[in-house]
């Protein structure tokens, strides 16, 4: 695995990203956010994945629906 230090968990990166670890679940759910795993299969969230969920977070609050932004 890469550096544990370029990776948060989900709730460290919802916190970092104003949303929800739930939003982020959703976020996956949908298609739209592909997260890594820990070998322990804990999600985390290195630069890619956070600048794509900061994205989709930035969609949101501009009142798309999360069809749209996909």
């Amino acid at each position: 695995m890469h550096s544990s230090a370029l990776f948060l968990n989900a709730s460290e990166a919802a916190r970092q990203l104003g949303v929800s670890a739930k939003a982020l679940r959703l976020y996956e759910q949908r298609g739209l956010l592909v997260r890594a795993r820990t070998e322990a299969g804990w999600r985390v969230y290195g630069p890619d994945q956070m600048a794509r969920a900061a994205e989709i977070a930035a969609l949101r609050s501009l009142g798309l629906s999360l069809g749209q932004v996909a």
